[in-house]
C-alpha cells in the first residue's frame, strides 16, 4: 500500500510524529513518502519528520501550498495518508485522493482537548485520564468520526487502586508526548489491518463533550501566585520547556526573571505564607499561594544556569522573605 505521511510539529503539545513515522516504519508500515512544511514557510528549524525521514531513506515534499497538490497525491498513487499534527486543515480534494481515507492520530481521548496543545491541557487541567484517538478526518480540526482510541496506562493522577500510588503523577509534557506517539503509533499498526478491510464502523464524536486546547504564547507562562499550589505545580509540568513557567523577583531595585523548572506541593501545612512571599527553609526554597505552599525544586535566574533550590539559596541568600511579582 502507497502511504502519506504527514507531519511537521516538534511543538510539545503536539503528537511526537518523527517518533510515530519512527514506530510505524520498525514494524513494516513505510510510507512512500513523508510531507512536511518547509523551515522557510514555518519559520522554525527543519521539521522532526524530514529529519526521521531523510535518516530512513524516504522521499520528502514539503508544499508551500496544498491548493492543487491533490495532483501531486494522484500522481504518486496514494491509496491512504497518516496525519500527525501536520500543522494545517487539509482541504477536501487533498482528504478525498486516498481510496482507504486519511487518517489522523491525536494525543488525547476526543472529543476532550481537540485543538494543538491537548497534551499540555491534560496536564493543566488536573485529568486523570488520557490517550490516543485515530479518527477519518474530515475538514474541520479534530472532528471526524473516532475509529479507534485507546486510555493511558494508569491514572495521571494519583490514586489507590489497590495496589497503592499509582506513580505517574507527576509527568512533564515532554514525557507524556513521547509515550502516547508510541501507544499512538502501535494502536495504528493494531487497527490498519481491519480499516483496509472494512470491518470498523467509524463512531461519530459527541460534540457535546468537545473541550479545545489554545495556541500557547509566551506570556501564558507567567505564574500569578494568587492561584493554588496545585494549579501552579501543574502549570511548571504542562509549560516545559515551552513556554515554560516564571516570576520575577525584585533584586536591588531591578526585577529579574526566574524561570521555575521543577516544583511540588508542600505537605507542611505549617509553611504557610502569603502569596508570592518566599521563604528559605532548611535549604528549601517555598512559596506562599491563595491556597497551599510551593516547594520550588529547580529554578534558572534571568542569565544564569539552572541550578536546584539549596545551591540557588546559597548564591541568592537575599531572596529569602521577597515576594515574587512585586511591584510589577
Amino acid at each position: 500500500m502507497r502511504i502519506a505521511f504527514w507531519g511537521t510539529s516538534s511543538f510539545v503539545g503536539s503528537v511526537r510524529n518523527a517518533e510515530i513515522l519512527e514506530e510505524l516504519v520498525r514494524a513494516g508500515i513505510r510510507p512512500a513518502v513523508a510531507i512536511t512544511t518547509s523551515p522557510r514557510e514555518s519559520g522554525s528549524p527543519e521539521s522532526p519528520v524530514k529529519t526521521a525521514a531523510d535518516a530512513l531513506g524516504i522521499p520528502t515534499l514539503e508544499p508551500a501550498s496544498l491548493k492543487d497538490f491533490a495532483g501531486e497525491l494522484t500522481r504518486r498513487d496514494i491509496e491512504l495518508s497518516i496525519v500527525a499534527s501536520y500543522g494545517k486543515i487539509l482541504p477536501r480534494d487533498v482528504l478525498s485522493v486516498p481510496r482507504f481515507g486519511s487518517l489522523n492520530i491525536h494525543p488525547s481521548l476526543l472529543p476532550r482537548w481537540r485543538g494543538p496543545t491537548p497534551i499540555q491541557a491534560t496536564i493543566l487541567e488536573g485529568d486523570a485520564e488520557t490517550g490516543v484517538t485515530i479518527i477519518a478526518m474530515d475538514e474541520k480540526m479534530d472532528h471526524g468520526p473516532v475509529i479507534a482510541s485507546a486510555e493511558f496506562p494508569g491514572r495521571l493522577l494519583s490514586a489507590d487502586n489497590g495496589l497503592g500510588k499509582i506513580q505517574n503523577a507527576k509527568i512533564t509534557a515532554p514525557e507524556l508526548a513521547s509515550k502516547l506517539a508510541v501507544m499512538g503509533a502501535r494502536l495504528l499498526c493494531n487497527t490498519l489491518p481491519d480499516w483496509i478491510a472494512g470491518r470498523i464502523q467509524p463512531k461519530t464524536q459527541d460534540e457535546r463533550m468537545a473541550t479545545y486546547s489554545k495556541m500557547l504564547r509566551k506570556e501564558d507562562g507567567r505564574i500569578e501566585w494568587q492561584s493554588l499550589a496545585a494549579s501552579i505545580e501543574r502549570m511548571v509540568r504542562a509549560y516545559t520547556p515551552w513556554p515554560g513557567t516564571y516570576t520575577f523577583w525584585q533584586k536591588s531595585g531591578k526585577p529579574l526573571r526566574l524561570h521555575i523548572e521543577a516544583a511540588d506541593v508542600a505537605d507542611d501545612a505549617t509553611a504557610a505564607l502569603r502569596p508570592g512571599v518566599v521563604a528559605g527553609r532548611g535549604g528549601e526554597l517555598l512559596v506562599g499561594t491563595s491556597e497551599g505552599v510551593l516547594r520550588i525544586r529547580r529554578l534558572k535566574l534571568e542569565g544564569g544556569s539552572s541550578q536546584d533550590s539549596p545551591e540557588f539559596l546559597r548564591g541568592h541568600p537575599g531572596i529569602n522573605g521577597a515576594t515574587l511579582n512585586e511591584h510589577l
